[in-house]
């Protein structure tokens, strides 16, 4: 079970007192990681792209209604209904997303789902139910129930542990991810995410530069890079 919360999440929870729970992950965060934001992503070579199928690029072209057509033809596996969700989202229909999240999950668990769920509930205001969906990510930290190498599953453990209160907690579950997939689209995203929230762009640069370097148009990588160069006073290019 989950014990008491480390101290680096009393006092994130301490700060955020509109967050619902503290996400209480058991394992002691490295002794070098003593601040929320030290230490960026790697900077070694990010594999290449993967190939983009027709529906993810309806998606990332913003062409929303085309691309759920698409993804509504196919098997509802994770990524389909991850991908459904965010069109859903990416237009305001916040409550469309929450039903597709939500019957994916009676039928398999998922931890980024579930995560992805948490957050869209938090969004509408139902912190009381977002609070089950998150802390499952955080619970199957503590239990030692993520292998390993599931990067996903890791970057979901750190999304929790942000929208539940803790940075400090999601920056060191975002470095475990990265040591396994420096340059991962989800990974990069939330970490420059965190240092965006936590005024550290010169680290969120990094995650974006990381994944541009293998995606140069990568539409919300370019948008979040956008808003590092105004917080850092540069020109935003728009």
């Amino acid at each position: 079970g989950v014990g008491s919360a480390p101290r680096s999440a009393r006092s994130a929870s301490a700060t955020a007192a509109e967050r619902p729970v503290e996400p209480a992950i058991e394992r002691p965060p490295s002794a070098e990681r003593a601040a929320v934001v030290p230490d960026a992503p790697s900077e070694g070579e990010a594999p290449d792209a993967a190939p983009i199928d027709e529906a993810a690029r309806l998606l990332r072209e913003g062409r929303h209604d085309e691309a759920l057509a698409r993804y509504a033809d196919r098997e509802p596996d994770e990524a389909t209904v991850r991908a459904m969700a965010r069109a859903h989202l990416a237009r305001g229909r916040v409550e469309e997303a929450i039903d597709v999240l939500t019957d994916f999950l009676v039928r398999s668990p998922s931890l980024a789902v579930s995560v992805d769920l948490g957050e869209a509930l938090l969004s509408r205001g139902r912190a009381h139910e977002a609070r089950g969906h998150l802390m499952r990510a955080i619970e199957a930290y503590n239990d030692d129930a993520i292998a390993p190498d599931d990067v996903v599953a890791l970057v979901a453990v750190g999304r929790a542990a942000k929208a539940l209160g803790s940075p400090k907690d999601a920056n060191d579950a975002f470095r475990e991810a990265g040591r396994r997939g420096a340059g991962h689209e989800e990974l990069e995203l939330a970490w420059a995410r965190l240092f965006l929230d936590a005024h550290a762009p010169d680290e969120a640069k990094r995650s974006l530069e990381l994944l541009l370097r293998r995606d140069p148009s990568h539409p919300d990588a370019l948008v979040l890079l956008a808003e590092v160069r105004f917080e850092l006073g540069a020109p935003t290019g728009l």
